[in-house]
């Protein structure tokens, strides 16, 4: 089961597109996932994932990175 509902994703979505800070990167602390294995179940390089976190990804980009992290 999910850690995180998909309503509260959304609504981190909208806080985080709002106030422009760096909940994704927050949600992965807490959840204790670094970016290199969050990168690997993206399919990605852990650069990517740096600059998906510190920046404002599309809502489908912030989808694939909450199921990476098993949030959704």
């Amino acid at each position: 089961e999910p850690l995180i509902t998909l309503n509260k994703v959304n609504k981190t979505y909208n806080k985080y597109s709002k106030l422009k800070k760096h909940v994704l990167h927050d949600i992965s602390l807490e959840i204790n996932i670094f970016q290199k294995d969050v990168a690997e179940k993206m399919g990605t390089t852990q650069q990517v994932v740096s600059k998906i976190e510190n920046g404002n990804p599309p809502i489908r980009t912030f989808y694939a990175y909450c199921r990476a992290i098993g949030v959704i």
